[in-house]
């Protein structure tokens, strides 16, 4: 056991408490989805012949809001090669969202210009949304 000066010790507890303030203040900085709650939601699916444009029901856009709200966006500059565009889309108000053509749990927010992730299973029930309305993937 190593012992310290009482100087020390309060060096180390003011240490450790700036470091929990910083990681609590960077927590309530970082951009993250903002959605609204009463708002159409619209699904965009246009693929080689296939092309989608419809109103998502009460209880999708609900599901949908409850993954995507919150979800701390990656600040990253990095361009993901999982292939996005408005063609395969989500659009819940005014906020877009392009779904990876590939599969890949990477959700571009077109409005921040920036990423996010979503685990397995909600991508997996993205997925099973697009090919409710006649969407598919992989969509390459």
């Amino acid at each position: 056991m190593i012992l310290l000066s009482p100087q020390k010790r309060l060096i180390l507890l003011l240490l450790a408490g700036l470091l929990v303030t910083v990681f609590v203040i960077s927590y309530f900085l970082w951009p993250h989805v903002k959605l609204p709650q009463n708002t159409d939601a619209t699904l965009n699916f246009k693929h080689m012949k296939a092309e989608v444009k419809e109103k998502l029901t009460a209880n999708e856009k609900l599901e949908l809001i409850h993954m995507f709200n919150g979800k701390r966006l990656i600040l990253s500059k990095a361009i993901y090669s999982c292939g996005f565009s408005e063609d395969i889309s989500i659009t819940i108000g005014d906020c877009v969202f392009h779904i990876a053509r590939d599969t890949c749990n990477t959700i571009y927010f077109a409005n921040a210009g920036k990423y996010f992730e979503v685990s397995q299973k909600d991508r997996l029930k993205i997925t099973q949304i697009f090919e409710k309305h006649g969407g598919y993937f992989p969509c390459v």
